[in-house]
């Protein structure tokens, strides 16, 4: 089948990813340091980056870096802005008849930063890469069993098996110039790569990133083009304290703010006319994953009991003033292969203690741990919630502030690991089974899986998903695996906060993207107001 512009049965998409901008006057500012100048100047785009800086695909996918390498670099498939399906990026086209063998056919006339002409070696040069250094990228490339250039605009890839979700891997695959690589080669490019940018994307670097204020510029030869009013540059400044953030964002001084819990602002940003506020369905669960292999959690009754104990509704309105949805399980609700017929979770104290009582565990006391040192305020509230919820059904729960350093380090051991350790994440890629999988999966016990859980039904049920041929086959198994979750109850599933983001009204074209934690932005979309 082709799968140029594949379309997922997706229960809800259209509501998943509507946005709705609540503000669109064109602000007064007519340059980028708020005294006069020209168009170029105007269509400076700035905003904080919350991250230190590695611009190398292969070392760095945090939601900060992901900006960067957005920018500069471009995979064989790009997401597309506001949903979870693919489009052509360096691939025009491409094909496959059975999940396991891609056939690419290269886009023409694309050349790097650096002139040179990007070809099918390039990809098979950088796959070998991604193989060699792993990293994240590197592990979702693991399936590849070779790749191999036909000609100079054909690329074919074979998987050792099938993959219904290989294709939502290549975005995060993006492509650097060979002769970057070559020039940099004594430590495999890693550390000019760094700072440094060499791809076929629209914004490259003009200096190397460092300081507190680094900035990409327009890749005058992108193949894109530059008609119409593109932002010119990139800048990206150091991050100040949330109030310090808005106060910049509502004065014109930054275009955007990064990773600041919006929705207590809303109100105030509504108000203001030089915003855009936009709003849409999010990707990211917050999760309390429970420790199945040791302690009073171990016994499944006593999880089931603490799920139905939670109280959802609170936790939503007491982390995000109530702009946040329950999810119905491991996958956001909306998702792709989300079964829509689970209903969201919500508290029901008769029979939590029904279940308490069944499962023979009395003067129960567990304890929780979260992100206290980056003072990751929807955890805190979550967590006290879990206290209070547990209380009404005769379970005492300690709460321990710890660093997230700390909660990974304890879950490589189940002996370790608390009874609760609090695990939020959103989407790297549209893959379903990657989702689910990377969380529960056994596999990954001693990576994020911090429940420890191990099912042989669960993961039987992700394999046969991913082998899948068709979406009806892949969706029957994904159900499964959804409803083991919820009959296992390995976590809490206690929320999905709405996507809510702001960003100056000088700029049309803002979308807000589901995928990458929902901090990714696409600057070559962004126009300037006339």
């Amino acid at each position: 089948m082709s799968t140029t512009s594949r379309t997922r049965a997706t229960a809800g998409l259209a509501t998943a990813v509507a946005l709705v901008c609540l503000a669109a006057c064109t602000a007064n500012r007519s340059s980028a340091s708020g005294s006069g100048g020209s168009a170029a100047t105007d269509s400076v785009f700035t905003m904080p980056l919350s991250t230190s800086v590695s611009a190398d695909p292969v070392q760095s996918t945090d939601i900060g870096n992901l900006k960067i390498i957005r920018a500069a670099y471009e995979g064989l498939v790009n997401e597309k802005a506001g949903t979870y399906d693919v489009e052509p990026g360096l691939a025009a086209k491409w094909t496959t008849t059975d999940n396991k063998t891609w056939t690419f056919t290269l886009r023409q006339g694309v050349k790097f930063a650096d002139g040179t002409a990007f070809t099918a070696d390039a990809v098979v040069t950088n796959f070998a890469r991604y193989k060699k250094l792993g990293g994240q990228v590197g592990s979702l490339l693991d399936g590849v069993e070779s790749i191999t250039a036909p000609d100079a605009g054909t690329v074919k890839i074979t998987l050792a098996t099938a993959d219904s979700g290989f294709i939502d891997y290549l975005p995060m695959a993006v492509i650097v110039s060979p002769k970057a690589l070559s020039a940099h080669a004594s430590d495999s490019a890693k550390a000019w790569l760094s700072e440094n940018t060499d791809g076929t994307g629209p914004y490259q670097t003009a200096a190397p990133l460092t300081g507190s204020t680094r900035e990409l510029v327009r890749n005058t030869g992108y193949w894109g083009g530059w008609s119409g009013r593109h932002v010119s540059k990139i800048v990206f400044t150091a991050p100040a304290d949330n109030a310090t953030a808005l106060e910049e964002l509502e004065r014109g001084d930054i275009d955007r703010v990064e990773n600041i819990p919006l929705a207590p602002y809303l109100a105030q940003l509504r108000g203001n006319k030089d915003v855009s506020v936009y709003q849409a369905a999010g990707t990211q669960i917050d999760e309390i994953q429970m420790n199945t292999q040791h302690g009073p959690l171990a016994n499944k009754l006593l999880r089931q009991a603490v799920t139905y104990a939670y109280d959802y509704q609170a936790a939503i309105k007491a982390a995000y003033d109530g702009a946040a949805t329950v999810p119905a399980g491991g996958l956001p609700t909306g998702f792709s292969g989300a079964d829509s017929s689970l209903t969201p979770y919500r508290q029901d104290l008769a029979k939590a203690k029904e279940l308490l009582a069944q499962s023979g565990k009395k003067n129960v006391t567990l304890t929780v741990w979260w992100d206290e040192a980056d003072n990751v305020a929807f955890e805190k509230a979550e967590t006290l919630v879990l206290k209070s919820s547990l209380a009404a059904i005769g379970i005492k729960v300690d709460i321990v502030g710890t660093s997230f350093q700390a909660m990974s380090k304890a879950a490589a051991s189940p002996s370790n690991s608390p009874d609760f350790n609090f695990l939020w994440h959103g989407a790297i890629t549209a893959d379903p089974v990657e989702y689910l999988g990377g969380y529960f999966q056994a596999k990954y016990i001693g990576g994020y899986n911090w429940s420890f859980y191990k099912s042989t039904a669960f993961d039987t049920a992700l394999a046969k998903a991913s082998a899948a041929t068709s979406t009806s086959a892949r969706d029957q198994a994904l159900d499964q695996a959804q409803q083991d979750l919820r009959d296992d109850a390995p976590a809490l599933f206690v929320a999905t906060p709405k996507k809510i983001e702001v960003v100056n009204s000088r700029f049309t074209g803002f979308t807000v993207h589901p995928i990458d934690y929902g901090y990714d932005i696409d600057f070559y979309a962004l126009r300037l107001k006339s």
